[in-house]
């Protein structure tokens, strides 16, 4: 579990281990008579026989089997409060599946304490455990708990596409058990649809172009890592159109313009479910948007945690790609309305307009 942790994750934990305060951990109980203490939040277990207390270096296998064991009973006790029946599980589990189910597991709750710390990775790594806990949880009260874990996440930090598509997930399990009540499965669908609602109010509301003095800026630490990433949700979009658009390659006003062609005979925006566009397309189309401004205008991201606020400066202004892709999906008739070829003649309007000032 440790090493599915991200590097800044573990360098979080350990400098809360080693600046803790531990006056209060152990004056109540000698130090030889503790087994186990203050770990996870779990008691004190007082040895009866005077043994020496478990040691993650000398018995780490004891030490795993008694901290799982009362990890195990708790939660045994809060499902079966909850109603749900619990399965027998036999002796002699899957090594296999107990690592793979400890891993997404690891991988949910450090993707979900990375976004209540403010990490900007912590992002992609929610994603990433949603699918790790997709390919490795069986059990589907289990993992829709999970899911809904990462979805609250995902809507505290504004990643609202992100936070819906995990939201409906949950859904889609929710019904598929038929002891489920009814009621929780509406409240997420009402949910569900404040969000879509927030969504459009906010991107509608954004403008596309702003001076340069009234940008905002960086507000991530990663500066480069999240660059990085934008040039990768790029490189997904070359990858996706690599046939149908063999100008992608070169990253060019003339690619931007064989993509508005290819999306409207595709009839793109009107032909997939719209969570999946706003989930999938979106966020590669305004990365590509953006590298093309970067490589063929000089432009220069401004990465901000909140993808859809995400700048390149261009010239005296500052754009925001996220939200032109974001408006640009919408219909087959706002391909036409807000076009990607569009927008960099703009862009290089304004370009051109700075460099005859100076």
């Amino acid at each position: 579990m440790e090493e599915q942790s991200p590097r800044l994750l573990r360098e979080l934990r350990f400098h809360s281990f080693w600046n803790r305060d531990t006056a209060e951990e152990y004056k109540q109980i000698p130090a030889s008579r503790v087994r186990v203490a203050r770990i996870s939040g779990i008691a004190p277990q007082v040895t009866q026989d005077g043994s020496p207390a478990f040691s993650l270096i000398a018995r780490p296998a004891e030490l795993a089997e008694e901290l799982t064991g009362v990890i195990g009973r708790e939660n045994d006790a809060r499902l079966m409060a909850k109603g749900h029946v619990l399965h027998p599980v036999p002796d002699a589990m899957d090594v296999d599946f107990q690592e793979r189910t400890a891993c997404a597991i690891a991988a949910c709750w450090d993707a979900c304490e990375m976004g209540k710390e403010g990490y900007p990775t912590a992002p992609d790594a929610l994603l990433l455990a949603v699918r790790e806990l997709e390919g490795a949880i069986e059990y589907t009260n289990v993992l829709a708990l999970l899911l809904r874990r990462i979805a609250k996440v995902q809507h505290e930090l504004g990643l609202i596409s992100d936070a819906r598509a995990t939201y409906l997930r949950v859904i889609e399990i929710l019904e598929s058990e038929p002891e489920t009540a009814e009621g929780e499965i509406q409240q997420l669908q009402g949910l569900v649809q404040q969000l879509v609602t927030v969504d459009a109010v906010r991107a509608q509301q954004m403008e596309e172009w702003l001076p340069a003095e009234a940008a905002s800026s960086c507000d991530v630490e990663d500066f480069e890592g999240v660059v990085e990433h934008y040039s990768l949700l790029a490189e997904y979009l070359v990858a996706l159109l690599r046939v149908p658009v063999p100008s992608v390659f070169e990253s060019t006003p003339e690619s931007l313009a064989d993509i508005d062609a290819h999306f409207w005979e595709e009839n793109f925006p009107e032909s997939f479910e719209r969570w999946k566009i706003d989930e999938s397309t979106v966020p590669l189309v305004g990365a590509f948007l953006g590298e093309v401004l970067v490589r063929r205008l000089g432009g220069r991201w401004v990465p901000r945690a909140r993808l859809e606020e995400s700048q390149v400066r261009v010239g005296d202004s500052v754009c925001l790609p996220f939200v032109r892709a974001y408006r640009y999906m919408r219909s087959r008739q706002a391909l036409r309305e807000h076009s990607l070829s569009q927008f960099y003649v703009e862009a290089e309007l304004r370009c051109s307009g700075m460099r005859s000032i100076n």
